[in-house]
């Protein structure tokens, strides 16, 4: 099989057009946060349009259309389907003018798998696409310099946010039960 050159979408308004098809995945319906007709869909709850596939696939909300798998894309191979790796990966744009590309790694449910995390560092490597990642629930960032540099700032964020860094233990609203 013959990688398709890397084929970032555009602001263009007209349709674009990809090879494959979602077919039974539906991992962008279960595991992102959207805005839909003015309700909330959660990450790991299903979207209400969810039934056996999406029933509005065809006049679905502008928040779903705004959504670039890099899967449908031809980015990834085949085995990352996101039904088959477990991990949506979404096509972005960073930098001041959002004039550079990235790739948004999200987990659907599981631990980001060692084979697919190595897969996207290489890419991230041999390509300079900038990589905002999970591992575990916590968000992590990889790329070129300036890549890194633009996002240093959020970075540091996440780490003071991180409250395994915290000196002062966590204190939790509901008693654990059970034996220790």
């Amino acid at each position: 099989m013959t990688e398709q050159p890397l084929n970032f979408y555009s602001s263009k308004p007209e349709p674009v057009h990809f090879e494959r098809q979602c077919g039974e995945c539906s991992e962008c319906c279960k595991w992102l946060y959207y805005i839909i007709n003015g309700h909330i869909k959660h990450p790991g709850k299903p979207c209400f349009y969810l039934g056996d596939n999406c029933t509005v696939h065809e006049i679905r909300p502008q928040s779903c259309r705004d959504y670039h798998c890099a899967y449908i894309q031809g980015i990834v191979p085949e085995w990352m389907k996101p039904s088959r790796s477990k991990v949506l990966i979404n096509v972005e744009k960073w930098g001041p003018n959002k004039e550079y590309p990235m790739l948004r790694v999200i987990e659907c449910g599981k631990k980001l798998e060692a084979e697919v995390l190595s897969w996207l560092v290489q890419y991230s490597r041999n390509t300079g696409v900038g990589l905002i990642y999970q591992l575990s629930g916590v968000w992590n960032y990889f790329g070129p310099d300036a890549f890194m540099e633009f996002f240093k700032d959020q970075i540091l964020q996440v780490e003071f946010e991180n409250p395994f860094l915290k000196e002062e233990p966590q204190k939790l609203n509901t008693p654990i039960k059970g034996k220790y």
